[in-house]
């Protein structure tokens, strides 16, 4: 993958794909950070190859909320009932569930999106999310082989009670009882401020913890850098018996160089008080530096479309 850096033209591969079928890997939030890292690394094709969105591709989803939907098989995520719009800085309406003090589905959030999702009761957003749900039942059924990817923040406070194993396994334990015919496994993320989950692997649940440093702009490659090199989520797929060769990593330098580039447009964006989407689709100068700064960096959101 070409990168210009500084006006160096320079390149750096992420682990590709092995040539044999791999499991399915389905992201379950709290955050994007599954979906895009697991594509990132070569392990989820992207959208446009034919991979469908799932429900917790793309959101801000408490722990309690995964554990609840998936316990109850998604009942009521898609329901206008429980969904209200919250006022956001900076001027966004964000969709919430009502449920949970932050779940935010903040990839449906006016005026950061051109669709309206609020209309018609909801219209747009039952749709999306219906469609969602039954990817994601209709895959798991069909999969022999499933990893589910996990990302929290083991925090403690009233919004985020800290994460616990017996959360992790009563996930796990929801989807082998609803699904008996696919092998299940299950990559848990640990975004940490404190370490109350250590690290641990016993076949069926591996639990790789990050100790976060600064603004998540900021950490959020090296985290990527991390489960690479040290092929966290590559042993979770191993375990079902596919052979997956140690990943080709970037140089951190330029990882770190890539990392400054998206904090860069982000600031940008803040300092001007304009939503970085409506920045990043400007053609005026900003903007175009707004697009320079973030084409720097493989973007999420590109990955998913």
């Amino acid at each position: 993958m070409p990168v210009r850096l500084l006006g160096v033209l320079m390149s750096y591969e992420l682990h590709a794909p092995p040539a044999n079928p791999l499991p399915l890997i389905v992201p379950l939030g709290g955050n994007c950070f599954p979906r895009w890292c697991a594509t990132l690394l070569g392990f989820k094709p992207r959208k446009a190859d034919g991979e469908p969105s799932f429900p917790f591709d793309a959101g801000i989803f408490p722990l309690q909320m995964v554990r609840d939907l998936v316990e109850s098989d998604f009942a009521g995520m898609a329901d206008p009932a429980n969904l209200i719009v919250r006022e956001a800085p900076g001027g966004y309406q964000v969709l919430s569930d009502r449920r949970y003090l932050i779940g935010t589905y903040n990839h449906e959030m006016a005026p950061a999106t051109d669709t309206d999702f609020v209309a018609n009761n909801f219209a747009r957003f039952v749709e999306r999310y219906e469609r969602r749900i039954a990817a994601l039942r209709s895959r798991v059924a069909m999969a022999p082989e499933v990893v589910l990817f996990l990302s929290v923040s083991n925090l403690t406070d009233a919004e985020e009670p800290p994460a616990s194993y017996a959360d992790f396994e009563a996930i796990l334990t929801a989807f082998e009882a609803r699904y008996p015919a696919t092998r299940f496994r299950l990559f848990v993320v640990i975004e940490r401020f404190q370490n109350q989950i250590p690290d641990s692997w016993n076949g069926r649940i591996r639990v790789f913890n990050f100790q976060m440093r600064g603004p998540y702009t900021k950490f959020i490659m090296p985290l990527i850098y991390a489960i690479a090199r040290q092929n966290a989520l590559g042993s979770v797929v191993h375990s079902f018996g596919h052979p997956v060769p140690p990943p080709t990593l970037p140089d951190p330098a330029i990882v770190m160089a890539v990392t400054r580039s998206a904090l860069q447009a982000s600031l940008l964006a803040h300092l001007l008080d304009t939503p970085l989407p409506a920045l990043m689709r400007s053609q005026t100068p900003l903007g175009n530096a707004a697009r320079a700064f973030a084409g720097l960096l493989p973007q999420p959101l590109a990955l998913m479309a």
